[in-house]
């Protein structure tokens, strides 16, 4: 309920969309999101501001060097801005207050993050989610899209023809996100330098090997 432009308490529910005919102001304003089992990586995108804290971290932003890309940490997301967040709780939870905003704005860097309050169908082939903490490509042929729900976001890359990368996190720690490959292949095993074949990443460095053939080198410490 808004009276006088104000609004005493924002509850947005995931799953169901948004949308205002001008923007507002929320003494406090909360959004939760269940994160499915495993998953700690995601996208978002909310009409009000919310603050990187002990439980997430947000970044809107990323420079790509070769074939990697890294995060920038963001310690506030304005509102209507799209995000890359990590946490490790079971449940999002996203705590703000002040302008609500009825307008979705970009978050361009080396990769342009777009977000939606609403389900969209993306076609565009060169468009990037995340998913299961990692990132893909949608694919040609197949449904020939993907579905983003709402509160969530997809991103493109600019200047970059790179088909994976892998993922840094403000040049220092590399994440569980680095397993960056597209919809149409899969990982098939990983070999650490020794030759040795696991069925997961261990630490140090790893040699993926996709069911295309292709292979990508990645690090974690």
């Amino acid at each position: 309920i808004i009276v006088d432009n104000e609004c005493a308490n924002l509850v947005i529910t995931d799953g169901k969309p948004f949308a205002a005919p001008a923007g507002f102001t929320a003494t406090t304003a909360s959004y939760e999101r269940t994160m499915p089992n495993g998953s700690t990586w995601g996208t978002i995108c909310l009409p009000y501001e919310v603050s990187s804290d002990e439980n997430v971290t947000y970044y809107t932003s990323g420079t790509i060097e070769g074939s990697t890309l890294t995060l920038v940490e963001a310690k506030t997301i304005p509102a209507g801005t799209p995000a890359i967040f990590q946490t490790n709780a079971t449940t999002l939870s996203a705590i703000g207050a002040g302008a609500v905003k009825a307008n979705l704005e970009n978050a361009t860097s080396d990769i342009i993050l777009i977000g939606t309050y609403a389900p969209i169908k993306v076609t565009d082939a060169s468009a990037y989610y995340i998913k299961s903490n990692k990132f893909w490509r949608r694919a040609e042929g197949a449904d020939g899209y993907f579905t983003v729900a709402p509160f969530r976001a997809y991103f493109t890359v600019v200047n970059s023809a790179s088909p994976s990368f892998n993922i840094l996190v403000n040049d220092d720690d590399v994440t569980g996100i680095n397993e960056f490959i597209e919809k149409s292949a899969e990982i098939v095993c990983y070999y650490d330098l020794g030759g040795n074949k696991y069925d997961t990443p261990q630490k140090g460095v790893n040699i993926v090997k996709f069911s295309t053939g292709e292979t990508q080198t990645i690090i974690i410490k």
